[in-house]
């Protein structure tokens, strides 16, 4: 085997994890876009960090909330 390569198992297992992973960011994305009440309002009103008062700002102006929502559900 050469240096920097991985085996047969190795190569399944971590393509049937990206499987997994895909399908979890693949339903999750279309349970917000089918829900009818999802908002990432108490999310972005809980944040922390450096740009955690844009957040909350942005959680406030419901005009620029209903943008952020669409972006993070087609996201």
């Amino acid at each position: 085997m050469e240096t920097g390569t991985l085996g047969r198992w190795p190569m399944i297992a971590i393509t049937v994890m990206r499987v997994f992973v895909g399908w979890h960011f693949l339903y999750e994305g279309i349970a917000k876009l089918t829900a009818t009440s999802w908002s990432g309002a108490g999310y972005l009103k809980q944040a922390r960090g450096p740009f955690a008062e844009w957040f909350r700002w942005l959680a406030s102006q419901p005009n620029l909330l209903a943008n952020a929502d669409q972006i993070t559900m087609w996201g």
